[in-house]
């Protein structure tokens, strides 16, 4: 449970780095606070309904009141715990802004291409950064899934071994 907590504690703190049981400990209490969120919300008919079946309602997406305020609450320290994580593995955590490039930059070429009269072009351009966004997508899965640098790195010193630096200096 600690692990799960860890970056509110952290909640601004983007230098540094974080091991991979911290960032997917985090994801899963993402998961289950959110699950248990949308569920309080169903009961309280305060989520949001977007068809039903012999009366019951099913929810196919969107956020209430309550699940979208621990959004609110949970991006910084998401967003600062992915970028310690990507520091982990020696990378910047401007790693995070490729995926959201590629649509912009695919987006940009379809107006461009669809305001020029060329429509199939700009539909294929922003398929094509659809795709690109994909893969950055699932690059940022892959290396949150990468061990951790041995040793220290430019981000500062290893999370598990943090006492290895001073052995070297004495040694």
């Amino acid at each position: 449970m600690e692990w799960m907590i860890m970056p509110l504690r952290k909640y601004v703190q983007f230098s540094g780095r974080s091991q991979r049981v911290e960032f997917w400990m985090w994801v899963l209490f993402i998961l289950i606070v959110s699950t248990i969120l949308r569920v309080i919300e169903q009961l309280l008919g305060i989520g949001p309904v977007l068809g039903s079946y012999q009366n019951s309602s099913i929810q196919a997406g969107g956020n209430g009141p309550i699940s979208g305020l621990f959004g609110l609450v949970i991006f910084v320290p998401g967003l600062a715990v992915t970028v310690r994580r990507l520091h982990d593995i020696n990378r910047s955590g401007f790693w995070l802004l490729v995926p959201f490039g590629t649509l912009v930059i695919g987006v940009g070429l379809m107006i461009s291409a669809t305001m020029n009269g060329a429509l199939v072009s700009g539909f294929i351009s922003l398929f094509v950064a659809i795709g690109a966004y994909l893969l950055s997508v699932v690059a940022l899965i892959v290396f949150m899934c990468l061990d951790g640098t041995r040793g220290p790195n430019r981000f500062g010193s290893d999370p598990k071994n943090p006492d290895a630096d001073l052995k070297s200096v004495f040694s």
